[in-house]
């Protein structure tokens, strides 16, 4: 039996990460009542710690995942599911994943909002892979521009502008999209691994640039600049110098009493009435099943949970599961693997343990059309990076090939070969098709006996094809820095990631799609779905700025639209 209700608010959002902590900020300041629902605590500076072995191998950010609630995998449909080899760093807490991130903070590009039209414009019908499911976005670069300069403001995002009102700039990604104004920090400071590799781009005939991130360069807002730890990822900022919504935003909308913070609270299922329109959310919290109403219902969690709520959500209005009347809830689904190639610089210190994972120098030249796939077999494309941030347990589990795990091989090579090793990242824009989507686990529970969600998705010949591109140019970028021997990371389908996307994709079309160009199901007017389940494309990129220029511009919306989304 459920215990009594709290008192109802105007809005009820369930999680508050990246996605939910912009839209609780962003209502809050409207003057709207605002509860949000968040499954993890909270966390302080004063718990990040630079330990490698409780951040980076023990995860003990990832422990708290609410009742083991991890996906299954499976390659294809009639294969076996099972729990994944490796856990990404996925958490519960107020603030979400972007805590224990390296908080790279850049734009997606105009192209990426156009990918079937525009490839369709370049290549012909014919370029687009079988059985995939691109697809435009609903609105395009312009429409969020605006939003993605709020949010870079907010949080004092770091970086070096490329194209300023339609005019390239010095020293920026030449391949960006326009932006109204310029970064309000300066990049992160340079390195001799970011300079070198700049170096090299350049004689390449590429166009090098820092990225951005939403890391202090300089004091911003009352936090102080970045120290250079070398411990970004895997772990929060001990000094809070991560751009973060529990810093800014949340805070003031938590002063102005119009926002209510619950932690601890997993929600189970969202409330329906007869008319199918969603009413609130029940939840657990101290071992009791609470409800929280609402005039409107926002889904925040990640793309696993978003799609998990939505399918155990079922009532005689939604049989299928909520919003799914046209069996579009988890389909699209795709992620970004990330992929890794080393190079070993014959004995030279490289002196990348320390420094910001933002500390980066990043090519743009193989993402999106901005390079010819005439003949190539594949479209799309990714973003490569030369990174700092080489931390030492982890570069020990990755020599070259030959080496081995022990004996005096491996022992010379930590020796020497370590310290000379560097690292490029390699992104790639992997492609939403038929054959991949998520869906209730029939054999697989968490904790409490509720189903888990499964994935299935295996690389399409359009995947495997971009990543070896992209893998040749990291390695002739290491060789023309001076790298005497490249080997890369072990090609492996990891379908438990922390880039996903898709599963209640949005669009105009409903019999395509989950949710409308604002975010709120075309099923279930009142409940709206926040963060990168609503993409309907992946981009070689991160996705975080987006998320939260996306978050906003539907606050906005919810906001200016109040009375007509709520009758």
């Amino acid at each position: 039996m459920a215990e009594p209700r709290r008192r109802a608010a105007d809005v009820v959002i369930v999680g508050l990460g990246a996605a939910g902590g912009m839209a609780a900020a962003r209502l809050a300041a409207s003057g709207l009542t605002v509860v949000g629902l968040e499954a993890g605590g909270r966390y302080t500076a004063d718990q990040f710690t630079v330990d490698e072995l409780a951040n980076d191998r023990r995860q003990w950010l990832v422990q708290g995942k609410t009742s083991r609630e991890v996906p299954t995998v499976r390659l294809s449909r009639g294969s076996a599911a099972a729990p994944p080899v490796r856990r990404q760093l996925m958490m519960n807490g107020v603030g979400g994943s972007k805590i224990h991130s390296g908080c790279g903070s850049v734009r997606l590009m105009p192209w990426h909002f156009r990918p079937r039209s525009e490839t369709i414009a370049r290549y012909g019908r014919s370029a687009l892979p079988a059985g995939s499911t691109l697809t435009d976005w609903p609105f395009g670069y312009d429409e969020l521009e605006p939003y993605y300069d709020k949010v870079e403001r907010m949080f004092g995002v770091a970086g070096q502008a490329g194209n300023l009102k339609g005019e390239i700039q010095p020293g920026g990604d030449p391949f960006e999209g326009p932006r109204a104004q310029p970064f309000p920090l300066p990049p992160l400071r340079r390195t001799g691994w970011n300079l070198l590799m700049e170096r090299a781009a350049r004689d390449l005939g590429w166009h090098p640039y820092p990225p951005p991130a939403a890391v202090n360069s300089l004091p911003y807002d009352g936090r102080p600049a970045c120290t250079y730890c070398g411990s970004c990822t895997h772990n929060g900022c001990w000094t809070d110098a991560k751009g973060l919504i529990q810093l800014t935003g949340l805070p003031e909308a938590e002063r102005s009493g119009n926002l209510t913070v619950v932690t601890g609270a997993r929600v189970t299922e969202i409330l329906t009435g007869r008319d199918g329109r969603a009413t609130g959310v029940a939840y657990l919290a101290g071992g009791r099943r609470l409800e929280q109403r609402a005039a409107v219902v926002l889904l925040a969690g990640f793309v696993y949970e978003n799609v998990r709520l939505l399918l155990l959500s079922r009532s005689p209005a939604h049989p299928r599961g909520l919003a799914n009347r046209n069996g579009q809830v988890g389909r699209h689904f795709t992620a970004h693997a990330l992929r890794m190639t080393f190079g070993e610089f014959a004995g030279r210190e490289m002196n990348t343990w320390s420094g910001a994972t933002g500390q980066t120098t990043a090519v743009s030249n193989f993402n999106a059309d901005n390079f010819d796939h005439a003949d190539l077999g594949f479209i799309g494309g990714g973003r490569i990076a030369a990174v700092m941030e080489k931390k030492l347990l982890t570069a020990a589990r990755q020599p070259p090939p030959g080496t081995g795990r022990w004996g005096t091989a491996y022992k010379n090579w930590l020796a020497t070969g370590l310290r000379s090793m560097a690292s490029v990242a390699v992104t790639v824009d992997e492609m939403p098709h038929e054959a991949a989507y998520l869906d209730l686990d029939p054999s697989h529970t968490d904790d409490e006996g509720v189903p888990v969600i499964r994935v299935t998705r295996d690389w399409i010949d359009n995947d495997r094809r971009q990543a070896a591109f992209l893998r040749h140019r990291a390695e002739e970028w290491l060789r023309a820095a001076g790298a005497t021997k490249v080997w890369h990371s072990p090609d492996v389908v990891q379908n438990v990631v922390a880039h996903a996307y898709g599963g209640t994709r949005m669009g105009d079309d409903p019999r395509l799609s989950v949710v409308d160009q604002w975010g709120f199901c075309h099923e279930v007017p009142n409940l709206g779905i926040l963060g990168p389940s609503t993409f309907p494309t992946a981009s070689g990129l991160a996705p975080v700025l987006t998320i939260e220029a996306a978050t906003w511009r539907t606050a906005d919306h919810l906001a200016a639209n109040w009375h007509t989304r709520t009758r």
